[in-house]
């Protein structure tokens, strides 16, 4: 996990860095606690891979029984809407935030892709 590599590495090279947990008696300044910082990160990142190792089971199971669908495409759903909001007039950010999306999802749906306006495909 690069998280865990960075924040130790950090450490090591930044020569009056630490971390100190006082209610755990926890410093990385000691041998003992860089040894604890780097079990702790691997444990972390061991559940982490388990975690996505069981979700790509599920997935591949649902998939074999016809369930899986995958998530719904948001963006798409309300194309129509988006493009509506466009000939009106609206912003690009005023569409996504009317729209509950990220500023630039709704705009990947465009046939052109930029420009936006609807009214300039005709």
């Amino acid at each position: 996990m690069i998280a865990r590599v960075d924040v130790i590495h950090d450490l090591n090279r930044t020569p009056h860095a630490g971390l100190r947990i006082l209610n755990m008696n926890f410093d990385t300044a000691s041998p003992t606690g860089k040894m604890m910082l780097t079990i702790l990160g691997s444990i972390a990142e061991f559940e982490r891979e388990i975690m996505l190792e069981r979700q790509r089971e599920g997935i591949a199971k649902a998939h074999s029984e016809g369930k899986y669908k995958g998530r719904a495409p948001t963006a798409r759903a309300k194309a129509d809407q988006v493009f509506a909001l466009d000939l009106a007039g609206k912003t690009r950010e005023a569409i996504a935030k009317e729209e509950g999306a990220a500023a630039a999802a709704p705009f990947g749906l465009h046939p052109l892709n930029a420009p936006l306006r609807s009214r300039d495909l005709h």
